[in-house]
């Protein structure tokens, strides 16, 4: 397995050069903990220990953030983008003795082959621990409204989230100095048609946003976020299967979908249509009317 991931690493690096290796800035937005990963001159209960379950999450807590803890991400290019919007960004935290951390490790995560636009190089799917979930659930404040689940993912085996920007966080880990070289999902998947094991670090955070003018306050909703620091990939695994979405995105309409002006007409005398657009005029044909009033 190993000597395919250095044959996909070698073609990521033929094709796409150093540009594939450089954070986007979208990366580097979400990218906003000060938290080293684990060194063997800095071990953290959460960034060795990578099982989340009942046993595992014995005098564990999630500390929400409160709405004082939050911080403003709109960027320059939001501004642009979203000039009405303002971004606002809180890490949660794990506590369990004397360690306290945002960043964690979760082991055994599955993350699905899947044929949608954009996946593996914008998003993916992953199924992330029951127990880590119902841990979250357990440690909600009463402040404001924090929507933990996907609104519109729904698949079995666990919690499944969407999780944006991961170009460049997964790969494997060599042995020897054990360094982490980054893979292409996109040409994972497109090798092998499959899924994936994989231990994470990630940083689970809550974000919101607010009209330009409004600050944030406890009405506002959250929405926790997965945050993917570094990915290492562990099995191959066709047998994920995938979620689906509760509300699938429609298409848009072609050219060949548009209404004939015939129908909208008789749907416009049958009361259907509040109102009938008929097509604009040339000002040629304009110019050839003749237009006459009685007297």
């Amino acid at each position: 397995m190993l000597t395919h991931f250095e044959l996909l690493q070698n073609s990521m690096n033929k094709s796409e050069g150093v540009e594939e290796n450089q954070l986007g800035k979208e990366d580097e937005l979400d990218e906003l903990s000060d938290d080293e990963l684990n060194t063997e001159n800095n071990p953290s209960y959460f960034t060795t220990n990578g099982k989340w379950t009942t046993e595992t999450l014995e005098r564990v807590t999630a500390i929400i953030p409160r709405n004082d803890r939050f911080a403003e991400i709109t960027s320059e290019s939001n501004k642009k983008r979203k000039s009405n919007l303002r971004f606002w960004i809180a890490p949660i935290q794990f506590s369990k003795d004397n360690h306290q951390s945002d960043v964690i490790r979760v082991e055994d995560v599955k993350i699905p082959y899947c044929l949608e636009t954009g996946y593996g190089t914008k998003f993916v799917y992953m199924c992330l621990p029951e127990d880590l979930r119902n841990l979250l659930i357990n440690n909600k404040i009463s402040d404001y409204n924090l929507n933990i689940n996907e609104s519109n993912l729904i698949g079995a085996g666990g919690w499944w989230k969407h999780v944006s920007s991961v170009k460049n966080k997964f790969g494997y880990v060599s042995d020897g100095e054990k360094a982490f070289n980054p893979l292409s999902l996109k040409k994972f998947f497109d090798e092998f048609s499959a899924g994936l094991t994989a231990t994470l670090y990630l940083r689970l955070v809550c974000k919101a946003s607010t009209d330009r003018m409004k600050e944030l306050d406890n009405n506002v909703q959250r929405n926790l976020k997965v945050e993917v620091l570094q990915a290492y990939i562990t099995s191959i695994d066709k047998d994920i299967t995938q979620p689906f979405r509760r509300s699938p995105n429609v298409p848009k309409p072609l050219q060949k979908d548009v209404t004939p002006e015939k129908v909208k007409t008789q749907l416009f005398k049958m009361g259907l249509l509040k109102e009938l657009k008929l097509p604009q005029k040339s000002m040629a044909d304009q110019k050839s009317c003749n237009i006459t009033t009685s007297a």
